[in-house]
């Protein structure tokens, strides 16, 4: 195709709905600008990241050119994009609280729950990195619980102590913690 007919070609691309692009078309139109020299402009490889990306969702250096691109053009990145990147993160570094903080963060911008597994991961590498957290440490039994599954003994132990220590003069809770300790 001459030179003229290219301009009006990314045109049409542009005005049409992402949807209604191919990567055929996107990728013939690509190898033909690179052939006269011409950059591809970002928003048109854009509409190419996200076509594959409805194809390989789970692909990391794609979604990680992607938030170049979007970057590039100053936009920003969407919440369930960077929760794909994430997810694929935490796959590799499963107990990396930075990682997890983020991805919840992402899950209540977005309005959804964090699922209760995930939250209970985050929950007991907090308490091993800091075993005096005691709304950490009750939140963990509280979340092991909803989960049906048992109180590990020393995680019990140490909720208790923290809560004698936090509150050393109260005689009813004191009796209610012994209680419990016998039970």
């Amino acid at each position: 195709m001459n030179e003229a007919g290219l301009p009006a070609r990314i045109s049409a691309i542009r005005g049409l709905p992402n949807e209604m692009n191919s990567q055929d078309e996107l990728q013939a139109l690509f190898a033909e600008m690179s052939a006269q020299g011409m950059p591809i402009p970002a928003d048109l490889e854009e509409r190419s990241l996200r076509l594959i990306l409805q194809q390989r969702s789970d692909d990391q250096q794609v979604l990680q050119r992607l938030f170049a691109v979007l970057q590039v053009q100053e936009k920003d990145i969407p919440p369930e994009l960077e929760e794909r990147a994430i997810r694929l993160i935490l796959e590799d570094r499963p107990n990396d609280q930075n990682v997890l903080q983020r991805l919840f963060q992402l899950l209540q911008l977005q309005g959804k729950q964090i699922p209760i597994a995930l939250e209970e991961r985050s929950l007991r590498l907090i308490v091993k990195d800091r075993p005096e957290d005691q709304v950490a440490l009750q939140r963990l039994c509280v979340v092991l619980q909803t989960q049906g599954k048992s109180v590990p003994a020393s995680i019990e132990e140490q909720a208790r102590h923290l809560t004698q220590k936090a509150w050393p003069d109260d005689p009813d809770l004191q009796r209610r913690l012994s209680a419990a300790r016998r039970a």
